[in-house]
């Protein structure tokens, strides 16, 4: 098992051939650098032990079209990493019956899913938003989405210049051991109908959230 299928840093790949298959590797592509990147030529991403298709640093992304199969590695179908606002469209197939990946997604505190982006909530190991880590100093939000948890697998963090807002009617599960560590802002933006909850993932101790000196935010 190979790395990557396909790396690429500063420059996006062109798939001209739409019966491509990039399988048995850590990651099937790994994109890094590219603003607006558009994927959505259809490509088969299999078998991974990594993530199907891993984004560093491309705010502005798109994809679309794409297939994941049995991308059951630690980061899932999709690992957006640090990239900003992307976006992903209704033509992607996540998983399925035999053929289920771990997560759909996974982001990291710098990474904000666009609220048009099409998840599914089903045919998955876990069917819920995998939030892995990170120190963001971007400033950007979460958007709900029906039937998806945040699920903080890995402690995450705010730094002093980075601003994250979760939108409302999120719920965030920390699970064991793990907390938000915020250097920068906070802000929770829930309304009395709907609100926002931070709650334990599993019935070990969570360690919540923690506010550093400087730190702000607002909740409501």
């Amino acid at each position: 098992m190979s790395d990557e299928g396909i790396y690429a840093r500063g420059v996006a790949p062109t798939f001209l051939d739409c019966a491509c298959i990039i399988e048995n590797c850590e990651t099937s592509i790994d994109q890094r650098d590219v603003a607006g990147i558009d994927l959505s030529t259809p490509v088969v991403l299999r078998n991974t032990s990594n993530a199907g298709l891993f984004l560093q640093n491309c705010p502005g992304a798109v994809v679309d079209n794409l297939v994941f199969e049995s991308c059951g590695g630690t980061n899932g179908a999709i690992h957006a990493f640090d990239t900003g606002s992307f976006t992903l469209g209704a033509g992607n197939v996540i998983g399925g019956a035999g053929v289920e990946c771990s997560w759909p997604l996974t982001i990291d505190t710098a990474a904000f899913p666009d609220p048009a982006c099409v998840i599914p909530t089903s045919g998955n190991t876990s069917n819920d938003i995998q939030v892995r880590g990170g120190n963001s100093n971007r400033t950007g939000s979460w958007a709900p989405f029906a039937g998806l948890d945040y699920v903080v697998t890995s402690t995450a963090g705010i730094s002093a210049s980075g601003a994250l807002t979760i939108g409302d009617g999120i719920t965030v599960r920390l699970q064991s051991s793990q907390r938000f560590n915020v250097y920068g802002t906070l802000n929770s933006a829930g309304s009395a109908c709907q609100g926002i909850d931070f709650v334990a993932d599993e019935v070990t101790n969570w360690y919540g959230l923690r506010f550093f000196r400087a730190a702000g935010g607002s909740f409501s």
